[in-house]
């Protein structure tokens, strides 16, 4: 077998021995495998820890009522009254800004269509 055949081999066989499926030969196996090197021990000792924290996180899980959840937070985001203070509001300052700019603009075009219109007048 390959290294990775053999480790995916290792990895269930921890699996089996640590769910408590593991037959007394499997067990021997497994232990002859942890013994025959430090590397092979940390990996156990490593998956071992691991099988621990996933029970431990299964037996305090909680369930979750997904549906209403979506609902309490769909109705805190999308209340009329969230929405509403998406909407840009207008303020007095853009008034404002529009007011001035449209007599700039009006100022610029009397004042070219007076110089335009009074050339040829001069001439």
């Amino acid at each position: 077998m390959d290294s990775q055949n053999l480790d995916t081999y290792y990895a269930e066989l921890i699996s089996t021995y640590l769910s408590g499926n593991a037959s007394e030969a499997q067990v021997a196996e497994l232990e002859a495998w942890v013994l025959a090197d430090p590397e092979n021990k940390k990996h156990f000792i490593a998956l071992k820890k691991a099988w621990m924290l996933t029970a431990l996180t299964k037996e305090n899980q909680q369930t979750v009522a997904v549906e209403k959840a979506w609902q309490k937070t769909a109705g805190e985001v999308f209340s009329e009254a969230k929405v509403r203070d998406l909407k840009p509001s207008v303020s007095s300052r853009t008034w404002w800004s529009v007011a001035a700019a449209i007599i700039v603009l009006m100022m610029v075009s009397f004042w070219f269509l007076k110089n335009v219109l009074e050339e040829p007048r001069k001439s």
